[in-house]
């Protein structure tokens, strides 16, 4: 069975080719999560004792400390090169007195400081302490922060009975704690969940992490869930779809430009390719037993997502979040596959197994998958500077992140003498067609987008553009490793520009607006204005808005017309065009339209729609047998796939059907929707959908099987609230928000089984 957990906002749009809806669970610009900030406590220390002051050259060195202190025996090893200039190491311990981080945390030794200027090294730095360790008992070192009151876990690189040795770059205070191996938890969870708090594009790669940027990804999304630089409990996925602003573009990835740069920069800033190498090679007798338990520990003392490092001999390594730890499994939040909830990796007979995965989602797709088969717990700060994140967040904030990352380039225009000069923001084009290219030292390739869609080239390489504004999409892709087998086309960004065609006029010139709903009137000039003239808003003859902008958003509080006028001035103040448009404000009503609906809904021959939440889910594998689970689930009608196209419907004066069929030598999908409106068009009684998916795939390892069939039933919409856009045209719109979209859901049910060679080998099955 499926429970819904919540509902969120719920819309659905009917146009002349196009019918769409969806609901899910928040909305980015406001979505919250139940999410932790971790635990936190204090440690009361005594007087601090230094035990050791020494200078540390470029060469390197180990300090050893001796004589009869805590201490004794300790080392610190400092390889060359570590620190471009001599460092004074100064170490010091203070006996602990109490503590608050409750009865999992246990001591073995002092707070120990080493103060050597808090920069991070260039390589890995071991540090080993002795420390009785009794075989029932798992020990590992922390940081703690007396500022945060937080404790962080350390990387262990090898332990005995009599000493454990940790891996840093940099150094502050820490402890080595216990625990005896029956008191670590078996259920232990950070709250941290895919398809909430991580990222919400795939890690696909681009110009400066050519193979990935997965240490970037799922560092920075960890950070700002323990952070949370945006406030309390606000969640990361899709809070920056379109970098955070509307429209919202989830089919886009390409748009979150600011994000994806984000995660590329975090991975060049942390070399993690370098790093990888480096920390495998220094982690000596670790077995997947104490991996383990590194996970459990940390997470249990400290409440928070760890870091997962993973690697395979002659490779390369990839990095991911564990969120959870429950009955031997690590729950993964893995950028290759953002939102999904079904990421695990087992631990059986004290070892951990082999995690598929890949450098990047395009290898994957290529066939270039990668059963890592070495786990390992990395820890955060001790290994990654995360004030490199904080830093890089403010560029992130600004729009500059990856500036001085990734190559520079100017998007350009062929102008009317035929010359390539930069295409800015608010240019206004003298034709519908127009050749756009890209200035950069580098080799590439520009795709462009108008409302989410690939505009084709003619045989010039020009576009064509529409009446009044074209908010272009400029995607970006520059070419690696020219000449070597490994040549590709990698991301380098993507921005919006707009640009203007036709005479000087307010779009729309006539907008149907509700009480206190903002709309925005758009100004189309019919040739570029001179940069000394500006433009003057006025809303019922009241100056509103003065400057360069070529739009105004308005709401009023009751119902009127009101009139909006531009007007552009030169630097003397003289009007040299203006328009005008109008707003008709209308109460927002329940009652039936005076006119039937029907005959424009007949216009009507195509539907789209989307349904997503965050449901409970029943699994059941050979392996584990039933299990039941957080998931996201989500469909769109009909079932995206690029290039598709949508649902066509046809009528039958009050009743619509549609059939859609897509198949290949290995999968057959069957999709259909019927549905029935009232006489008078203004409710949409009923909308019933089904899809069915048989796929038989033979394979090296045998024959795979499997079926899926997805209900989803709807009623009850009420048309009549639907407002025309204009008198002429036959697109609507309806919104409703919140719980009260479960009155328009009269079922929701999804059932999928895979078969190996005719056995069930994982099966889900729902019904609401």
């Amino acid at each position: 069975m499926f429970r819904k957990i919540c509902y969120g906002a719920v819309s659905a749009i009917l146009c002349l080719v196009l019918l769409s809806g969806s609901y899910s669970c928040k909305d980015k610009n406001g979505g919250t999560t139940e999410s932790a900030v971790g635990i936190t406590g204090s440690i009361t220390v005594e007087k601090s004792v230094t035990a050791t002051n020494t200078v540390v050259s470029t060469l390197g060195d180990t300090i050893t400390i001796s004589g009869s202190s805590p201490l004794s025996g300790m080392t610190v090893v400092v390889p060359p090169d570590a620190y471009e200039y001599p460092r004074n190491f100064i170490i010091s311990y203070a006996p602990i007195k109490n503590h608050t981080f409750g009865k999992d945390f246990n001591p073995a030794t002092p707070l120990i400081t080493i103060n050597n200027g808090g920069e991070y090294s260039k390589e890995l730095m071991q540090v080993t302490i002795p420390v009785e360790i009794p075989s029932d008992y798992f020990a590992m070192g922390f940081y703690y922060d007396s500022d945060t009151g937080k404790l962080e876990g350390m990387a262990t690189l090898a332990q005995d009975a009599d000493s454990i040795t940790v891996g840093t770059r940099h150094f502050s205070s820490f402890i080595i704690s216990m625990i005896k191996k029956t008191q670590l938890k078996s259920d232990i969870d950070s709250l941290f969940r895919p398809g909430i708090d991580d990222w919400q594009f795939v890690n696909e790669g681009s110009y400066i992490a050519p193979n990935g940027h997965c240490a970037g990804q799922a560092m920075t999304a960890a950070w700002y869930y323990v952070t949370q630089p945006d406030g309390k409990d606000l969640a990361l996925y899709n809070r920056y779809d379109n970098n955070g602003k509307e429209p919202n573009t989830p089919a886009l990835w390409q748009d979150d430009s600011y994000g994806y740069r984000f995660c590329s920069t975090i991975q060049q800033d942390i070399d993690w390719a370098g790093f990888a190498f480096k920390f495998w090679r220094n982690q000596r007798g670790i077995n997947d037993e104490l991996s383990y338990n590194m996970f459990r520990y940390s997470m249990q003392l400290t409440g928070e997502p760890q870091m997962v490092g993973l690697t395979k001999e002659g490779i390369g390594g990839h990095a991911m979040i564990c969120y959870r730890i429950k009955d031997g499994k690590l729950y993964i939040a893995d950028p290759n596959y953002p939102g999904d909830l079904d990421r695990r990796i087992e631990y059986e007979a004290d070892k951990l197994k082999p995690y598929e995965s890949g450098a990047n989602r395009e290898a994957i797709e290529a066939g270039n998958s990668i059963s890592f088969d070495k786990i390992g717990y990395t820890g955060k700060t001790s290994i990654i500077d995360w004030n490199k994140i904080r830093q890089r967040w403010i560029e992130f904030k600004a729009g500059t992140i990856g500036n001085d990352r990734f190559p520079a380039y100017t998007v350009t225009y062929m102008n009317e003498d035929g010359i390539y000069v930069e295409l800015k923001d608010g240019h206004v084009a003298t034709g519908n067609l127009m050749d756009i290219s890209c200035d950069a030292a580098f080799d590439g390739l520009i795709t462009i987008y108008r409302d989410g869609k690939v505009l084709p080239y003619d045989a010039d390489f020009n576009i064509a553009l529409i009446p009044g504004n074209n908010l272009l999409g400029i995607y970006i892709k520059g070419k690696v490793n020219v000449g070597t087998a490994q040549e590709s086309k990698e991301y380098v960004d993507f921005k919006y520009i707009n640009v203007f065609y036709g005479e000087m006029t307010l779009s729309p010139a006539s907008q149907q607006m509700e009480p206190d709903i903002s709309r925005t009137f758009n100004l189309v000039l019919p040739e570029a204005a001179t940069q000394d003239s500006y433009f003057e808003w006025y809303v019922d003859g009241v100056l509103k808005q003065s400057g360069q902008d070529y739009s105004i958003s308005v709401s009023f509080p009751d119902a009127g017309e009101h009139i909006i006028i531009c007007k552009m001035l030169d630097s003397a103040g003289k009007v040299l065009q203006q328009a005008q448009a109008t707003a008709v404000v209308t109460a927002k009503t329940t009652t039936a339209f005076t006119y039937n609906n029907l005959t424009a809904l007949h216009n009507m021959t195509k539907l789209r729609l989307s349904v997503g939440g965050r449901w409970e889910v029943t699994r059941w594998t050979k392996l584990t047998g039933e299990t039941t689970d957080y998931k996201f689930f989500s469909h769109t009608i009909p079932y995206y796939n690029p290039g598709n196209p949508d649902m066509p419907i046809t009528w039958s004066e009050t009743t619509f059907s549609g059939e859609l069929i897509t198949s290949n030598s290995v999968i057959t999908r069957t999709e259909r929707v019927s549905g029935t409106v009232s006489a008078d068009g203004t409710t949409l009684l009923s909308l019933s959908y089904t899809m069915t998916y048989v796929s038989d795939d033979l394979k090296s390892n045998g024959l795979w099987h499997s079926e899926e069939e997805i209900t989803i039933k709807l009623e009850n919409i009420p048309i009549q609230q639907l407002v025309f856009k204009a008198t002429t045209s036959s697109a609507f719109n309806f919104s409703i928000y919140g719980p009260d979209m479960s009155q328009y859901i009269s079922e929701v049910s999804w059932h999928s089984v895979t078969i190996h060679d005719s056995a069930t080998d994982v099966e889900y099955r729902a019904d609401d």
